[in-house]
């Protein structure tokens, strides 16, 4: 809960299309622009906490940032 409150404070209005679920698995994402990524994708895409920890799992966003020439690595 302490997690969830630094990360989305009153500023940043959560959506209620996320379940909690949804949001405890982003918490686990240290970095702000690959959660955000993540939790615009997981609602535009309807993704079930399955399919989120599956994408997160096989590092779309990091594919996503090869594809276009953005990532360092």
């Amino acid at each position: 809960m302490r997690r969830f409150y630094q990360t989305y404070q009153i500023q940043q209005t959560v959506s209620v299309k996320l379940s909690w679920s949804h949001y405890c698995e982003l918490l686990t994402i240290s970095d702000a622009d690959k959660r955000s990524f993540y939790e615009k994708e997981s609602i535009n895409s309807g993704w079930s906490i399955r399919e989120l920890k599956r994408q997160i799992s096989t590092s779309l966003y990091e594919r996503l940032l090869l594809s276009e020439g953005q990532c360092d690595r």
